[in-house]
């Protein structure tokens, strides 16, 4: 990251050697790019992307990216053929787009919440009683509009809308801004758009890039002691040291609030220990709930002040 001055000569000679980026090519790429607010070239990239042979999307994610970059879709037909990672969210949001209302916050909460129980055979994101939890914590303490909530890992932005309405809702005592940040270039995109058709955009942005890089970018955009809540569903064996990171970076706001999903599933045991036996920690909560569309399946959510 000392040496973002690189990262276009190098992207340059890839594309003289015929040498096509993949989806964390990509990720790198684009996030050096946002950040250094270059659009040109962050336009450059989208369009490769676009012309991409080894990123087999479906032509529903194919026709976001055209989109995104602002050309009718079109493309190699290679582009239209589904890959596995990516051919469930194409269906998602074919699916999100027939049943959810323009600006109506629930229908797109209700579409993903119904394609994930059945047509979808599963969704992860944090729905049902984790959903619940994570709006509970969005009232823990009164937030400032100077603040910002932070969600690390938005995969489809199921959560993103959450807190973007929370956000944006009116005369409540939230922070001014959310940021999401995904590592997933066609994920972000998703989010994006689903924020967008939601009418949350205003209030959202995402940040395309791993969390480790994206994390000194935060007080550069919105100042020390700026965070009043993260939301971590990335990496369970990477909570604790992103945790260490916002704190080394001087963003944690006084009684801030940390949740994490999934630490029992896929685990996060060095996040639960570190936070646990603490002893500045003033208070740290394990909370046992169902994974969502799974009622026999537990999974643990860590809630903590900061």
């Amino acid at each position: 990251m000392g040496l973002t001055l690189l990262v276009w000569p190098e992207v340059q000679r890839s594309v003289d050697l015929g040498i096509a980026l993949d989806s964390m090519g990509f990720s790198y790429t684009l996030m050096a790019t946002e950040w250094e607010k270059l659009e040109h070239r962050e336009q450059s990239l989208y369009a490769m992307m676009e012309g991409n042979l080894n990123m087999k999307l479906p032509v529903q994610l194919f026709a976001l990216v055209s989109r995104w970059h602002g050309s009718l879709p079109g493309g190699p037909p290679s582009l239209a053929q589904p890959s596995h990672p990516y051919q469930k969210i194409g269906m998602l949001l074919d699916f999100v787009e027939s049943q959810a209302s323009a600006g109506n916050v629930e229908s797109f909460l209700h579409a993903i919440e119904f394609f994930g129980a059945g047509i979808g055979q599963w969704l992860k994101v944090a729905g049902d009683s984790k959903a619940q939890l994570v709006e509970a914590c969005m009232s823990r303490r009164r937030a400032t509009r100077s603040e910002v909530c932070v969600e690390f890992g938005t995969f489809v932005g199921y959560t993103a809308m959450r807190l973007a309405r929370w956000v944006g809702s009116d005369g409540a005592a939230a922070p001014g801004r959310c940021v999401h940040l995904e590592v997933d270039p066609i994920h972000a995109l998703v989010t994006r758009h689903q924020l967008s058709l939601s009418w949350l955009a205003p209030g959202a942005d995402v940040w395309i890039g791993q969390a480790l890089d994206l994390i000194p970018r935060l007080p550069e955009e919105f100042g020390d002691m700026s965070l009043c809540l993260a939301f971590m569903d990335h990496r369970g064996t990477k909570f604790h040291s992103d945790l260490f990171r916002l704190q080394k970076n001087g963003l944690v706001a006084p009684a801030s609030t940390h949740v994490c999903d999934n630490t029992l599933k896929p685990g996060a045991p060095l996040c639960l220990w570190l936070v646990a036996y603490d002893p500045f920690k003033q208070k740290a909560e394990n909370w046992s709930m169902n994974e969502f569309a799974h009622w026999n399946s537990e999974d643990w959510m860590l809630v903590s002040d900061l």
